[in-house]
């Protein structure tokens, strides 16, 4: 069987913090993975077609 998707509703907290306190180029790439992340899971709430699609064929 396969695993159920994990869902966040909001990034870790610890990769803006992370992002805070490193300097340079490594602080301002997790900084962007934070903003992509919360982005997601802000609009990524429902399935997909696809996901929907793939799903209903393994039931």
């Amino acid at each position: 069987p396969r695993p159920a998707p994990i869902r966040l509703t909001q990034p870790p907290a610890a990769i803006a913090t992370l992002a805070r306190d490193l300097d340079g180029e490594l602080g301002a790439a997790l900084g962007r993975l934070y903003r992509t992340l919360a982005s997601q899971a802000e609009t990524g709430t429902a399935d997909s077609t696809k996901e929907k699609g793939a799903l209903a064929s393994e039931e």
